[in-house]
């Protein structure tokens, strides 16, 4: 057992989607020792994350605040990019 498990925050679910193609929902949850001090998952466990294919509907507010917060990633830059993508190398798509 890890302890507690915290709602990952829109930007942690943009960060998985930019750097894994897999969007997160809204309710999922994580351990705290899988996320790093900004409450984004670590970047070393990315990786390992599957998506699972299941018909979902999405929530209209929550999908444009995913995508608001994706919007501000792409303009700000993303300062993980060249560590990300060095991981990504070794994963097959």
């Amino acid at each position: 057992m890890h302890g507690i498990t915290l709602r990952l925050s829109v930007g942690s679910r943009v960060f998985v989607f930019i750097y894994r193609r897999i969007y997160v929902l809204e309710i999922s949850r994580c351990c705290q020792t899988h996320l790093d001090d900004g409450g984004t998952i670590l970047t070393a466990l990315l990786p390992g994350l599957s998506s699972i294919h299941r018909p979902d509907i999405f929530n209209g507010a929550v999908l444009q605040k995913f995508l608001q917060q994706l919007r501000i990633e792409v303009v700000a830059g993303n300062t993980r990019t060249d560590e990300v993508m060095t991981v990504n190398l070794t994963i097959d798509d």
